[in-house]
């Protein structure tokens, strides 16, 4: 069960850091059309997720007959487990690039890992 929590956590952190951080590291600097396109495809991959994991479609049934041999009911903790960890992952990253390009447009320095940069105040 621990595999495949840390499996679709890493998935979804990569998704999350490739969004935003490669737009921001092309560009220089954090935007708000890169917190926007962030936040688009934290959502797209972000939904589909959640609702096979919330209808019971995300597990392959096989797996099922595993996950209850101890009688519990372990694939409903599966499956709210990656959901917290989708949606709190995904929200965490979209209100962290939202305010790191508040912080640009203002110009307030804010880091853009990768574009060689850094806190730079002048």
């Amino acid at each position: 069960m621990l595999p495949i929590v840390v499996a679709v956590g890493i998935v979804d952190a990569v998704i999350q850091l490739v969004s935003g951080l490669v737009w921001a590291a092309l560009l220089g600097t954090w935007t708000r059309a890169a917190a926007v396109v962030n936040a688009v495809l934290i959502t797209a991959y972000t939904v589909p997720l959640v609702w096979l994991l919330a209808g019971d479609h995300f597990v392959n049934p096989e797996f099922h007959g595993f996950l209850d041999a101890a009688g519990g009911d372990l694939r409903g903790w599966l499956s709210t487990t990656l959901i917290a960890v989708l949606v709190l992952g995904g929200l965490w990253d979209i209100v962290d690039t939202a305010r790191r390009a508040e912080q640009a447009r203002r110009g307030i320095p804010a880091a853009v890992p990768g574009s060689g940069g850094g806190y730079d105040f002048g």
